[in-house]
């Protein structure tokens, strides 16, 4: 199930106010890291998109499993209309995700493609 997460987030979405705070030179950080980036999916059916996306993953072995992990992956990847999106088990035990958008370069790096 995506969640997401009020770090990544400008704008109301449905669990509440942002948390992302405008940097210096334009850029997006939050809360003890430098930068993040910013996931444009606020609505109640951005959500519903992005959790099938979750599923779409995982069912399409689009993963990164490390050691330690439990039920659910790590790093979960899914391309949607010309996007690559990322995911973070945001909760291991019951496979909840957060998840923004990524370039290929990071795409590759982080899912050794």
């Amino acid at each position: 199930m995506y969640v997401g997460s009020p770090e990544h987030k400008d704008e109301k979405w449905w669990g509440g106010l942002p948390m992302a705070r405008q940097l210096p030179k334009g850029k997006i950080g939050r809360r003890g890291k430098q930068t993040t980036t910013l996931c444009p999916l606020t609505t109640e059916e951005d959500r519903h998109r992005a959790t099938e996306w979750v599923r779409l993953a995982i069912a399409n072995g689009q993963y990164r499993f490390f050691q330690n992990d439990q039920a659910f992956p790590k790093k979960i990847w899914h391309r949607a209309d010309g996007t690559i999106w990322c995911g973070i088990v945001s909760n291991p035990a019951s496979g909840e995700y957060k998840g923004w958008p990524i370039g290929e370069r990071e795409w590759r790096e982080i899912f050794d493609i």
